[in-house]
């Protein structure tokens, strides 16, 4: 049986997985909009991470729905999702 307390604390985790999501998909978006390049210097000069961190926004967005359910039974947006880059030309 779930207290009052639980299902506060459950709706809050809801409510905070669909707000971390809004926030990942707008990374998304400027990431895949190319209107910036994330990298790192690995001492041999600098090393375009967009893609890299693209994937890790992805994995980050597909975890957020299943854990706050968001997708209502439905199946996940597939520019949301890791598939949509089987699509994409090798870089």
């Amino acid at each position: 049986m779930i207290g009052a307390g639980d299902a506060e604390n459950l709706l809050a985790f809801v409510e905070w997985c669909r707000a971390e999501r809004q926030r990942l998909d707008g990374q998304r978006k400027v990431l895949t909009g190319a209107r910036i390049a994330t990298g790192e210097n690995d001492g041999s000069g600098w090393v375009d991470m967009s893609f890299r961190d693209l994937l890790r926004v992805l994995d980050s967005i597909a975890e957020l729905d299943i854990l706050s359910d968001d997708h209502d039974g439905a199946p996940p947006d597939p520019t949301t999702s890791r598939r949509w880059f089987a699509a994409l030309p090798a870089l």
